[in-house]
Formats: structure tokens, C-alpha cells, sequence
């Protein structure tokens, strides 16, 4: 658990309210969110900051039922925690009297702990991350958050163990990962591991997969080379001498290796030798003019790396001359490339002419290139060469090898015949494409002839050769007829009109036919899609010829009103919205009418004299005893919506009452009575009324109004236990106190009459007391010793007579004295609230016999000694409620004379003095009063005020401020509370004024004033930003732009803010929500910003307004391709061009800006020639990658490569154009007559004019014209 206590917080709203705001202490305390029952939430112990001794500790209230406390002041958890509420306990400190010393707000942030979970793979809420670091460098990290483009704010981040966590390490707070040692791709390429991400709700987990990006970080090596033994100066050109292979543990262009041979200033074996830089193998490329029997080809690998790393080696050649192993014989012969296994071909023997015909030879086969002993062989005894594997002219067209003859006596050697076999071509494979899925696209209404791009190339092969090796290329399918193929170029082409309305794609197939098609041909098909593009050839087409919306009133600027339906045939912008957004647009029109319907968005109204009945509480007043169903108050209801929501409907929640609707309209209303209503059984009513409106939902207005129910008398008076009989003297004298009668009436309208009725000889009076005395002589009692008389008491309110009988006893005690009291009336005085038993005074009568006392009729509030006659309080008395008593005190002699005892009466007055045992109280329990915020000083807002119930100087009462700051004064007489500062209401909506109210015993009591500060339009809408500045993107649907907020600390109509633009024509604005959207598609390359000013005006009388600059620069999207200046491109190359030379160069340029317009080029073109050449990503430069000798001729002059440019945008765009090269021959090759020296014998006699002699034929393998061979007579020795 950690707590940490902060300053104590001012706060209002808590729970013990503005006064005790001082004493509230906020504390934050740190618990895990798994905290079981029990566990300890906070010791309140710890956190006390006073002196005080034997305090407690209580809660407030909303414990949530999951906390607990202890009288020890331990609060724990008592049931499981919800990790996503923010637990708030308010606690209580007390000190030994009960009184507040502190009251703590304890608030629980719940932790949560990664490795609680155990399975984080059994989560749902997963994120995965992809992240790409290269390998070895120094400096590598990896921002989560810029990953997902998310704020991660708050977020805690951890490694969870396993995987490849062990490799890296997390910064927690902002989740950039970072490898905790170099990574090495060739040792790992992908590394998996999770993270955590833990806020105060909830845990999720990530899975972030580590892509290791490849650096050409190692060089090649050699892995195998293989020469041939020996190389005859015949060897024919393309034998295969040699070969060289290296591996690259690196990846992608770092492992891809180009073999080239060593050119040395002293030694060049480049005019001799050709390495295939691709595959490595090196052959002859020449004829040999120099006999050479070491040489040393010195062969470069390098990768393709930034920067390039290279490994040597060098290949042992021997070239030596035919001579060197004697004059061959040479055996030519031509044969099926599918002859059968086992055939016999030729027999490989000496002539017989050779030798002396006894000599025995064995064969054997010498083959330097190590390639035909596995398709023939030699017998040893017969020299008979038999096929015994099977031939493929593709892989190998043509086997030179040697059969070496061997004497058996070993004297004769004859020299070796050379085995010259040429594999003739038979129809034995398919055509191929190089890629069996092409993908086209065409604009709609292109003309006949126009050529359909095509990616990748239509490329198709057929390793046959000569008419087995002829292509024809056709497409079939629906839609094919307006197609055609150029089998020569590659080049597919339209043939008819194309329509993107009618048709928007055409799945087609491209059938390959060798033999030109002619029978006996072998096929292959790829797919071939064209996809077609629009054209703004069509108009768009409203669904209806007019629209009919509704839409509820109060609806917000963006709300929707309806769906105006439209079509266009187009596609893409050029079927966008009644305007379309092809160039040139194309547009209709038709009409929208919207009906703006209500909404219940007004609450019933009360008319102003009931509001004000409500407001001030002035009472609504009526008589008790009206019949049921008495129209007590009528009022009006009013609702400006309409409809059902405008129609009303009243409630009253106070018992006793209902409303009734006084007509049809809803309008007009009375409160009525359901009884007879009592005001001795109740005299005030709060009448809660609510006024429902019927819309949905359902809005409502209640107020209270007081209804005071005025007195009817209607009640009789009532005696309060009257005295049945008293006793007297017959020599009584006028004035002789004979009882006291008390009457109650609830009624306040009644004026209380006493009276004696049945008193002939008026004996007796009564006063307005209810006090009866002796009013003339009693009658003598003669012969008895008593005369005994019923007197009638009456009592009377004006309207109800009430009796009671009193029986008077006269006794004749003329013997004796009278007994009397040392006074007729005794006057006492006695402090209220004194304590019970209280001395008020004695009262006696002068007798030397025993004297009882006693109080004429029961008395609660005082009981007499009967021996002393002292009288005292029998409760503690409150002056408030009843000033002063008054009763009689009978003494009465315990002897009796004559039958008669003797007795006295006297009145006791007792007068109850005040103490201060009241505060002054106030009329209500708090006031509320409002001010605009414009008030000057002096000026009266309210006048509390409050009344004492005590006496003298103990009522008098002195208004002053207990709380409250100086804007506001108490007036000391009267209470007023009057302006005594500027008020602001943007600064203070609310005040609050204590007002106190103190005796003048010094009690007080206060009252809460809540003064609500009302607004006047004195500020200007204050927009966030003088001048915005925002970049949105090109070709986004999203038209909103921004939204600006302009805040006017006013409220209401003064604080409603209005919105409009100036000098923004391509622009609207939400007039109350000031979100500004575009009326068009922002195209960078058109205009790339705008700028213009909002307008912020308040709704106040007079208004205000503000103003702010908005400047939008519009970003580039990757919305173009690359492209090139010129398609296709064409150039010449001669043959004997030198690897690694310029030939060409491409040009692409991008009309996007940045990343997006930046264009680089693939280095290895795509086309029948793209493995010839190599193109420099940058400059776009083609340099001659291998030599251009071995095209054949039938690609020389269409010798096609595709090169493609590419942008840098997060979706890159790709263009490729073909470059059509035409290989020229170089006339690097010497005519060569197929026979050296020509002779004839003839009769010197011969006519040999015009006679033919001889045909000499000479070839060359160069071609074209370069390759046409002319003739003519150098030296002719017959002349002269």
C-alpha cells in the first residue's frame, strides 16, 4: 500500500460541504487491483496530522461495499475490486466530543502487476506490431506508438518473459524497444516476442514481430571450379571449358553474384573466354591464333551489394595444338536428339589404311569437357560409340569428344579422332510463357490499332528450334475479337471498340502455338486480363426527378438530411456526385425540398403569476371546510412544440389533491381538492405540480406552490379539567376566590366569552380569565350546616356555547373565625428551564391548628408542600410557551368545628422570566437570489430574515457576514445583502454569502445565501488560434478540413458563437460548429494551398466578433505513377559492345513531391534481352550486364527489355516501358573457305573459255551484310 498526502484541497463538492472545506484532506493510496478480502486499504492511524488523543475514525458514506472500517481505524477490502471505477472513501476524524477535527478523501488507484498473467495468449484484446530493424547497426530502436499512429499516454509497457524478449529491452514509459546486443540476420532473420501495455483499466497484450533487414556484411566465396584437362586448338566456339560457382550467406541483391573474368594491363583472356555472369560457366568464344599450354583465367564473384564485396580465383587452363596430339581424324554425323538408349551410332576406329593392318588398337574416350561420358559410349575393342543416355538438343545441341586409339604393343600411336555429333531438332517442347498471369489495362474508346500495356511482358519461349521453335500467338475468349497479338513484338493491340459501360474487364487466353500453328503443334496458354479504364463519356442520373427530405428541427450542421441518389456509368471520380469529377465535368440537376419537422425540445412553461407564487413561496390561500372537488388555484400550461409533443398533461404528488383540465386545449388547469380539508388537522400544503409534454421522450416542468388554509370556526371551545366543587364560608366576603376555569379552542377566529348562567341571586362573577369569585353575601344554611348550589360555568367563541357545572358548598362556620392567607393574590416570579423541584415561593395561613395545603384543581407544572405550603416546579418550564400561570392554593385546618373544618383560598400568580435559551432563526433554510453581472454597488440583491422567540434583549438581533468575500455586504439592522464589488461572471457564476443573525444574549444562527451571477455580453469569442495552419491530404473523400473553436466565456444567447467564412469560395463552414469542409477533391498538383478567414460572432445585443487566418497547405498522396518521356523507347547496340558499357539511358519523372515523386529503377529489367543489361536505380542509365553475341538472330532486332521506375510513396507506384534494342553485327569474323587449296588437271589443249573449273565457298559467321561473303581473284599466275 503507498498513500501520499497532498495539501489539503478546498473542495466544495465533497461531502461535507463549503464550511468544512478546510478540514478535508485529499489522500492517494496505491493497491493491486487482486487485492483479496481483508487486505489493508490504508491505516487512518498513520495519516493523522493533529495532537489530539482518543480520536475515531467514521465513514461518510459510499463505501461501494467492498470496503470496510475498523474501530482501530484499519479500512480494508471486504469483496473483490473492479479494477475500472475509481474508488473514492470519505472518512471521517473525530475527536472525543464527536466534532469534525479532519475528514479525509481517500482516493484507490488499483495497480495491476504484468506477470499476474499467466497466459497472455489467451487474451483477445491482442495488438500485433511489425516492426523492421537492420542488422549490426549501433543505432536501432523501434517506437511502438508511431507504429499504430496511437497515443500511448499513460500507458505502462513491460516485456513479457519468453520468446526473443531476452534480446531486447523496453523503455516503459514510451515503448521504444531497443536490441540489447547487434542482430545478425544470418543467425535469425525474424525474432517473435509479446509486450505489455497496463494502464489503471486494463492490461492488453502485443505481439511485435522483428523483421532483420539484410546489410552486405559478407563476401562471396568460392564453394567449386572445374576446368577442362587440356583445350585442342580446334575446339569449337560455346564448348564449355570451365566453370566457377560462389555462395553469399547474405540476402536478396547482397547474395545475388555476377562472375566476370580479371582483365589484366599485361594479360587479357576476355577475347578467348566468355564466363556466363549469371551461371559462371566459362567457354570458348574464339578461335586460337596462339598456343598457350598454361593459362592462369583469373575469375572475379562479385555481389550486388551497397557497397560491393568480391572474391577471386583462378581457373588452370591448358590450350594446346592439334599437333600436339597428332593429326586428327574427324568424325561429323548428325542425329535425332530423340534417338533410342542403346543405338549405335558410328564406330571411332583407325582407318585401315593406318599401320600394317596386324596391329591390334583398344578405344577409349577422352573427354575434356567431362559433360558426354554419361551420354556415350566407347567400346573398347570395336570403337563403337552407343548412346546410353537419353539426348536433349535443348541442353546440350551438339558432343565433341575424342576416342583415343591404343596399339597393344604400344609401338604404334595413331592420333585421335575427334567425334563431332550434332543433335537434330524434333518438336519435343511446349511453348512457355514467361509468366502465365499477365494483367493489361486499356482506356475505353482507344483507337484501332493503339497497343494495350501489358504487365508483366508478354514474353513466350520455345527452346525447340526452327520451325519446332516458331511461335504463334493467338487470344481466345469472350471479348477477344477486339484484340489482337503481334507474336514478333509481343505486342497485343485493340482491333475494336472497347466500352468501360459495356464491358469494365476481359479474362481472356493467350494460346501459344509452335509450328507456326501448323499441324502437329504443341501449345501453351497463360491468362490474360485487361482491365479497362474510364472515360467521362457519361452523364450522371438522378434515381427520381425530385426529393422530398424531412429532418428534425435543433439537427446539428453535419447531421444528415437525406441521400440524394445518383448514378453515373462512370467510374471512379468520373462517376462521383451529381457533378461528376472527370475533366471536363459532366453534370445534372433536380430538386430537393426539405421539411424541417418538430422535435420535443421545449419543456412545459407555468404562467408568470404561478412561476411567481413558486419562486418567492408567497402562499396561495383558502378557507378549510370547502366541499370536495373546490377549484383551489387555476393556472396555465403552455408547450411551444407541436403536436403531441405540444399537448400537456399536469400531476399533482401531494396527497389530497389532482388536477383537472379546465378545456380542451391542454392549457388551461385547476387544482382541486379530493376532501374536505382541516386546517385545525393541517394549515399548510406544498403542492408539487409537474407538467409533462406527451412527446417522446417525455420532458417536464415541476414547481411547488404553498397552500395556506385559512381558520373557519368550526370548533367548540373545550375546558381543560374544571374544578366539579369547591367549599366556602357562609361570611365569604365579595371577592372571595371561589375557581379558576381554563378553555382551549384550535380555532384563531373565535374570541373566548365567559359567563354564569343559572345564578338567580347572582352569587357569583367570572372574569375574561375564566377566574369565578364571591360577588355578594352567601345565603345562611338555617337549619342544615350546608347549602349546597349548582353554578353553571359558559364559554363561548361567538358561534359555540360550551358548560360545565360547578358545585359550591356554603357552610355556616359562624362559630367560628375565618381562616385566611396572609394574602388573597400571591405574585411569584421563576427563571425558565429551571430545574425540577424548583422553590417558587410559600404560601400560608395563620392557625394554631394543622393546616393541610393543597392546589385547588391538578396542576402539571407545580405542586405545593401540604405541610409548609411551599410550592415548587414539577417540570422544567419554557417561557416560550407559556409566560405565565395561574392557580388557587386551598389551606384547609385539620380540626374540624362545629362539623366543619376550616378553610382559605388564594390566588398564586406565577411569572416565568426569559433566559437566552434561543438563537434566532431564519424563515428559510437557505435563499437564493440572482444578479446580473453588471449591478452597481449599493444595490440590494436580498433581504434575509430571521426572529427570536425570546424576550427583551434576547430578541434583539444584528445581521452580519460569517462567509463570503468581499463582493457582497450584510446590512446590520435589516440583513439586506447588497453589491459591494464588480462582478464578473465568466470569473464567479456562483457566490455564496453566510449571513449571520446574533441575539443580543449572543446566539446565532446562519444562512446560506447562493447568489447566481446572471450574464451580460461582455466578451468576444476567442478563437484557439490567431492563425491555423493545416495540411490535408490530396484526393481524400473527407472534405472536412478542420474545425475551428472560437470559446466566448459568455453563456447563453451572449456565449452562442456563429460561424462564417470570408474569401473562401471552395469552402463552407458549420455555422455552429465551426467544422470546415472543402465543396471539392484538393488536388496538390493543381493548387497546393488556400488561404482565407473565419468569422466568429456571438448571438449577444450588440454582438461581437473575432476573426482568425486559416492557411491550408495541401500534402501529396501518392496518386501518380512514374512516368517516362518517350514509350517505347528504341536505340541501337552493336554486338561487340564490352560488358559494364552504357548504352541507354531511361528517364521517368513523378508529379508528386517528396518520397511520393522521387523515382528510382529496377536493376534488372523484365523482357526477352532484360538479363543483358543492368539499370542504375538512380540516373536510370542501361549498362551492358553479359555479351550481347549470344541473341539469336531472330531477337536482334526486337531484342525487348522492360524497364520499370518506381516511387517512393508508402504505396508505390510502378511504370515499365519497353526498350527496344537492335543488336548489330560487328564484322569481327574472317571469311573462311571450307577448303583451302583447289587443283585440276586439264589438257593444255582444253577450250576452257567460260568453261566452270572450280566452286569455292567460303562462309562467315558474322551476319547480315557483315556476314555476306564477295569473292575475287587475288594473284592469277596463267597470265603473260
Amino acid at each position: 500500500m503507498n498513500a501520499t498526502l497532498p495539501f489539503p484541497n478546498a473542495t466544495e463538492a465533497g461531502p461535507l460541504g463549503p464550511l468544512y472545506r478546510d478540514l478535508i484532506h485529499e489522500v492517494m493510496v496505491s493497491i493491486p487491483a487482486l487485492s483479496t478480502v481483508g487486505d489493508l486499504v490504508v491505516d487512518m492511524a498513520t495519516l493523522q496530522t493533529s495532537n489530539v488523543t482518543n480520536v475515531t475514525y467514521v465513514l461518510m458514506c459510499c463505501t461501494y461495499d467492498v470496503f470496510t472500517l475498523l474501530t482501530d481505524g484499519r479500512v480494508l477490502v471486504t469483496s473483490q475490486l473492479d479494477f475500472n471505477i475509481q474508488y473514492s472513501i470519505p472518512v471521517a476524524e473525530l475527536d472525543s466530543f464527536g466534532a469534525i477535527l479532519t475528514a479525509y478523501v481517500i482516493h484507490v488507484n488499483l495497480t495491476s502487476d504484468v506477470s499476474l498473467y499467466k497466459d497472455p495468449d489467451g487474451l483477445c484484446n491482442t495488438t500485433s506490431f511489425y516492426v523492421t530493424l537492420e542488422e549490426s547497426s549501433d543505432i536501432v530502436f523501434a517506437d511502438l506508438a508511431s507504429l499504430t499512429n496511437q497515443s500511448f499516454s499513460g500507458v505502462q509497457f513491460s516485456l513479457v518473459p519468453g520468446g526473443d524478449a531476452d534480446r531486447f529491452s523496453i523503455d516503459p514509459s514510451s515503448g521504444v524497444i531497443t536490441p540489447n546486443s547487434p542482430l545478425d540476420r544470418e543467425e535469425r532473420d525474424n525474432l517473435v516476442f509479446r509486450v505489455a501495455m497496463a494502464t489503471r483499466y486494463d492490461v492488453t497484450f502485443g505481439t511485435v514481430t522483428v523483421t532483420v533487414t539484410d546489410i552486405n556484411d559478407n563476401a562471396p566465396t568460392i564453394v567449386e571450379t572445374w576446368s577442362s584437362e587440356y583445350i585442342l586448338q580446334s575446339t569449337p566456339i560455346n564448348s564449355i571449358v570451365g566453370l566457377v560457382r560462389g555462395e553469399d550467406p547474405d540476402a536478396g541483391e547482397n547474395a545475388t553474384l555476377t562472375y566476370t573474368i580479371v582483365t589484366e594491363a599485361e594479360e587479357d583472356f576476355s577475347e578467348l573466354f566468355f564466363i556466363n555472369n549469371v551461371t559462371g560457366v566459362i567457354t570458348v568464344i574464339s578461335n586460337f591464333k596462339v598456343i598457350r599450354e598454361h593459362i592462369p583465367l583469373k575469375i572475379k564473384v562479385l555481389d550486388n551489394g551497397e557497397p560491393p564485396r568480391a572474391a577471386e580465383t583462378t581457373v588452370e587452363l591448358s590450350l594446346l595444338s592439334n599437333d600436339a596430339v597428332g593429326n586428327l581424324t574427324r568424325l561429323e554425323l548428325t542425329v535425332p536428339e530423340d534417338v533410342p538408349i542403346g543405338t549405335a551410332l558410328v564406330n571411332a576406329t583407325v582407318p585401315a589404311s593406318a599401320g600394317d593392318g596386324t596391329i591390334v588398337y583398344t578405344y577409349a574416350m577422352q573427354d575434356p569437357s567431362g559433360i558426354n561420358e554419361k551420354y556415350f559410349h566407347v567400346h573398347n575393342e570395336t570403337g563403337e560409340i552407343t548412346v546410353i543416355s537419353e539426348l536433349d538438343r535443348e541442353t546440350e545441341p551438339s558432343h565433341q569428344f575424342f576416342v583415343e586409339p591404343n596399339a597393344e604393343s604400344g609401338c604404334d600411336r595413331q592420333p585421335l579422332i575427334l567425334v563431332d555429333i550434332t543433335l537434330e531438332d524434333i518438336n519435343d517442347n511446349d511453348p512457355v510463357f514467361k509468366h502465365g498471369i499477365l494483367q493489361g489495362t486499356v482506356r475505353e474508346n482507344t483507337p484501332i490499332g493503339e497497343p494495350v500495356i501489358v504487365i508483366p511482358e508478354l514474353a513466350v519461349t520455345d527452346r525447340d528450334f526452327g520451325i519446332h521453335g516458331s511461335v504463334d500467338i493467338r487470344i481466345t475468349g469472350l471479348g477477344a475479337s477486339n484484340f489482337a497479338v503481334n507474336a514478333t513484338a509481343g505486342q497485343i493491340y485493340t482491333t475494336g471498340t472497347l466500352d468501360y459501360e459495356t464491358a469494365q474487364s476481359y479474362s481472356l487466353t493467350v494460346e501459344a502455338r509452335d509450328m507456326d500453328g501448323t499441324f502437329g503443334f504443341r501449345s501453351a496458354t497463360a491468362r490474360l486480363t485487361i482491365e479497362l479504364q474510364d472515360e467521362n463519356d457519361n452523364y450522371p442520373q438522378f434515381s427520381q426527378e425530385d426529393f422530398h427530405f424531412f429532418i428534425p428541427e435543433n439537427s446539428n450542421d453535419s447531421a444528415l438530411v437525406g441521400t440524394v441518389l445518383a448514378t453515373d456509368r462512370d467510374s471512379a471520380h468520373n462517376g462521383k456526385m451529381a457533378q461528376d469529377r472527370g475533366s471536363p465535368s459532366l453534370s445534372t440537376f433536380t430538386n430537393v425540398n426539405v421539411t424541417v419537422t418538430d422535435v420535443n425540445d421545449n419543456a412545459p412553461s407555468f404562467d408568470d403569476d404561478t412561476l411567481r407564487h413558486a419562486v418567492t413561496r408567497e402562499p396561495i390561500r383558502t378557507e378549510e371546510n370547502l366541499p370536495n372537488g373546490t377549484h383551489l388555484l387555476t393556472l396555465c400550461v403552455t408547450d411551444p412544440d407541436a403536436g403531441v409533443s405540444g399537448a400537456v398533461h399536469l400531476d399533482v404528488d401531494t396527497g389530497g389533491f389532482s388536477a383537472v383540465m379546465l378545456d380542451d386545449s391542454t392549457q388551461h388547469w385547476a387544482i382541486v381538492s379530493r376532501g374536505v380539508l382541516d386546517r385545525e388537522e393541517r394549515e399548510t400544503h406544498e403542492l408539487g405540480i409537474t407538467a409533462t409534454d406527451m412527446g417522446t421522450p417525455a420532458l417536464s416542468t415541476s414547481i411547488t406552490i404553498v397552500l395556506v388554509v385559512d381558520d373557519v370556526n368550526d370548533v367548540a371551545p373545550t375546558f381543560l379539567e374544571p374544578p366539579d366543587e369547591v367549599t366556602l364560608l357562609r361570611r365569604s366576603h365579595p371577592g372571595t376566590l371561589v375557581a379558576i376555569f381554563a378553555v382551549e379552542d384550535p380555532d384563531v377566529n373565535g374570541a373566548i366569552e365567559y359567563s354564569i348562567a343559572q345564578d338567580r341571586p347572582k352569587l357569583f362573577d367570572i372574569d375574561d380569565r375564566g377566574v369565578v369569585s364571591v360577588k355578594r353575601s352567601l345565603p345562611d344554611p338555617h337549619v342544615t350546616d350546608t347549602v349546597n348550589m349548582n353554578v353553571t360555568i359558559e364559554v363561548t367563541d361567538g358561534l359555540h356555547l360550551t358548560n360545565t357545572t360547578l358545585q359550591v358548598h356554603v357552610e355556616d362556620g359562624s362559630s367560628l373565625s375565618s381562616l385566611e392567607f396572609q394574602r388573597e393574590n400571591y405574585h411569584f416570579d421563576v427563571v425558565e428551564n429551571s430545574a425540577l423541584g424548583t422553590v417558587i415561593g410559600t404560601v400560608n395561613v395563620s392557625s394554631d391548628e394543622p393546616v393541610q395545603y393543597s392546589l385547588q384543581s391538578p396542576q402539571q407544572d407545580f405542586t405545593i408542600d401540604s405541610s409548609t405550603g411551599t410550592i415548587r416546579t414539577h417540570r422544567q418550564l419554557d417561557r416560550e410557551e407559556d409566560a405565565n400561570h395561574d392557580f388557587i392554593v386551598v389551606a384547609t385546618e385539620s380540626v374540624v368545628w362545629f362539623g366543619f373544618p376550616r378553610k382559605a383560598y388564594a390566588v398564586v400568580s406565577v411569572r416565568v422570566l426569559d433566559v437566552n435559551d434561543n438563537a434566532p432563526e431564519f424563515g428559510r433554510e437557505a435563499y437564493t437570489a440572482h444578479v446580473s453581472e453588471d449591478a452597481s454597488g449599493g444595490d440590494v440583491i436580498l433581504t434575509p430574515s430571521a426572529s427570536d422567540p425570546d424576550d427583551g434583549e434576547n430578541a434583539d438581533i444584528v445581521y452580519s457576514k460569517a462567509e463570503g468575500d468581499d463582493t457582497f455586504t450584510v446590512d446590520p439592522e435589516t440583513g439586506a445583502v447588497r453589491v459591494n464589488a464588480t462582478l464578473d461572471r465568466e470569473t464567479a457564476d456562483r457566490h455564496l454569502v453566510v449571513v449571520q443573525a446574533t441575539d443580543g444574549g449572543n446566539l446565532s444562527s446562519t444562512v446560506t445565501v447562493t447568489i447566481h451571477v446572471g450574464d451580460v455580453n461582455d466578451n468576444t469569442p476567442d478563437f484557439t488560434q490567431d492563425h491555423y495552419n493545416i495540411s490535408v491530404p490530396e484526393n481524400n473523400d473527407d472534405k472536412r478540413v478542420l474545425s475551428t473553436v472560437a470559446t466566448d466565456d459568455d453563456i447563453g444567447l451572449n456565449g452562442r458563437v456563429r460561424y462564417s467564412l470570408v474569401g473562401a469560395d471552395n469552402f463552407t463552414i458549420g455555422e455552429l460548429t465551426g467544422e470546415i469542409s472543402a465543396t471539392f477533391t484538393f488536388d496538390r498538383e493543381s493548387v497546393s494551398s488556400y488561404n482565407f478567414t473565419v468569422l466568429a460572432v456571438d448571438g449577444g445585443d450588440p454582438p461581437r466578433s473575432s476573426a482568425a487566418e486559416v492557411s491550408v497547405t495541401v500534402t501529396d498522396v501518392n496518386d501518380n505513377s512514374p512516368a517516362f518521356l518517350r514509350t517505347p523507347y528504341r536505340e541501337k547496340v552493336a554486338e561487340d559492345t564490352s560488358t559494364g558499357t552504357s548504352v541507354f539511358t531511361v528517364t521517368a519523372t513523378d508529379a508528386d513531391s517528396g518520397d511520393n515523386g522521387a523515382v528510382s529503377y529496377i536493376r534488372r529489367p523484365d523482357g526477352i534481352c532484360g538479363d543483358l543489361f543492368l539499370v542504375d536505380s538512380t540516373t536510370g542509365v542501361m549498362r551492358t550486364r553479359q555479351s550481347l553475341q549470344s541473341i539469336n538472330q531472330t531477337e536482334r532486332e526486337y531484342c525487348v527489355a522492360i524497364v520499370t521506375a518506381y516511387d517512393h510513396g508508402p504505396e508505390q507506384k510502378r511504370t515499365s516501358v519497353k526498350v527496344v534494342f537492335n543488336i548489330t553485327d560487328a564484322n569481327r569474323h574472317d571469311p573462311v573457305f571450307e577448303s583451302t587449296r583447289l587443283s585440276r588437271t586439264v589438257d593444255e589443249t582444253w577450250n576452257v573459255w567460260r568453261e566452270e573449273m572450280f566452286t569455292v565457298t567460303a562462309t562467315d559467321e558474322d551476319r547480315g551484310v557483315n556476314g555476306e561473303v564477295s569473292y575475287r581473284i587475288l594473284e592469277d599466275y596463267g597470265k603473260g
